[in-house]
């Protein structure tokens, strides 16, 4: 049996209230590292707002890794191995955006 409306409103609501107040403390510079806050994170919405934002944090290290590879020559098959992708489904990610010297 679910929540009714009334009761995940107020579940939404408290993961709102939360998430505020994790951007207070970040611009506070009290902020904990990614993976804290989704350990910390006292509900199940919460966790999923955690979770966006690791997934963010980690696709700019793999895209500055790509970049930092990439620039010594390292081949896109052998990036492909390492992200258990193809080395031209990296290249297709990658490649237009390394020739603009940025990465997305």
């Amino acid at each position: 049996m679910g929540k009714s409306a009334r009761e995940q409103g107020r579940v939404e609501r408290r993961a709102d209230v939360e998430r505020r107040r994790e951007v207070d403390r970040e611009a506070r510079g009290q902020a904990h590292d990614p993976i804290q806050r989704l350990l910390n994170a006292p509900t199940a919405l919460a966790r999923l707002y955690a979770v966006r934002e690791l997934r963010g944090f980690l696709d700019d290290v793999q895209g500055q890794c790509v970049t930092e590879l990439r620039g010594v020559g390292v081949p896109w098959s052998t990036l492909g191995g390492a992200l258990g992708v193809t080395g031209q489904a990296v290249s297709k990610r990658y490649a237009a955006s390394l020739n603009d010297g940025r990465v997305t």
